[in-house]
């Protein structure tokens, strides 16, 4: 009835997060999973060693400090917007495939247990891979179409 007499109050456009809640909650109970997995897998290990004085907690406090550095660093490349990363993904992965090829020289990378590390890279390629199928992807839309 207030439709038709006109109300006073206007409507409220929802507005929507700009993330999405679900994969949130998901990131944070594997964090959680993880952590608890890392403490009871590593408490006789680090309560034996000799580097750790005997601190059950050591890989612990390890764990949560990478995650706390991991989460900064998520929130810090979520700040920036998308199109810079669209922009520099062909150069990261350029730059990453230099890097690549550098730990390759002996004497310049690290080799453990019969094989280089290339640590570096993996972010890079998703990055790389993103832009590849954004240029890509009328052409992708077209193959999909013949199938």
């Amino acid at each position: 009835m207030s439709a038709l007499l006109g109300s006073s109050h206007p409507k409220q456009a929802r507005v929507e997060p700009d993330f999405d809640a679900t994969v949130i909650w998901i990131a944070a109970a594997l964090l959680g999973l993880g952590i608890v997995m890392v403490y009871s897998a590593s408490i006789a290990i680090a309560e034996a060693a000799k580097f750790t004085n005997g601190q059950v907690q050591y890989y612990l406090v390890r764990q949560l400090i990478a995650v706390g550095v991991g989460i900064v660093g998520a929130i810090t490349v979520v700040q920036v917007p998308m199109r810079y990363w669209q922009i520099a993904a062909p150069y990261l992965f350029a730059i990453s495939v230099a890097l690549l090829v550098i730990v390759l020289i002996p004497g310049v990378g690290r080799e453990v247990n019969g094989s280089a590390l290339f640590e570096m890279m993996s972010w890079k390629l998703y990055c790389f891979a993103s832009f590849f199928l954004r240029i890509r992807f009328s052409r992708l839309r077209f193959l999909t179409s013949m199938i």
